[in-house]
């Protein structure tokens, strides 16, 4: 399936150095959170109730944590590696909660190569109100190079 333009891959394997980073600044707003929780089906009352939130000890309604990771996911597509990169392993925590219309800080930073399976390592650093609200890191594979797309247009004969 293929919506628009043919697409540049991201940087690879080769092109990326330790400390390489990005960072961007976002508002949590009401839409990304429905949008969210109606992508993963999630209807925790945690996230939409202000009512049965007020009765909590967070005392109104939270950012979920899986918005904050696919925003994370999202930064990998997008910037660093880029586009035609792949997660393989996360190791995330939440060390504080969030709540909605305010702003946060997503920051990703190389911290390793392994020229083995030639992934990379990502430290994730995730703060707010000059708290972090989600820390850890995250085992990517760059894109690999792209192909020409006729490479293999005589292999029939």
């Amino acid at each position: 399936m293929d919506f628009g333009k043919i697409t540049a891959s991201g940087k690879d394997w080769s092109q990326i150095q330790a400390g390489d980073r990005v960072e961007v600044k976002r508002k949590v707003i009401l839409r990304d959170i429905f949008a969210y929780l109606g992508a993963a089906d999630d209807y925790n009352p945690i996230y939409l109730k202000e009512s049965y939130a007020a009765q909590t000890g967070y005392g109104q309604v939270i950012v979920p944590a899986g918005l904050i990771v696919s925003w994370l996911s999202a930064l990998i597509s997008t910037e660093l590696p880029g586009p035609g990169s792949v997660m393989k392993e996360m190791r995330i925590s939440f060390p504080e909660t969030f709540h909605p219309e305010k702003e946060i800080f997503l920051l990703l930073k190389v911290s390793h190569k392994c020229q083995t399976d030639k992934t990379i390592t990502l430290q994730a650093l995730v703060t707010g109100n000059q708290r972090t609200i989600a820390e850890g890191e995250i085992v990517v594979l760059p894109p690999q190079p792209l192909r020409p797309i006729f490479h293999n247009v005589f292999d029939n004969f």
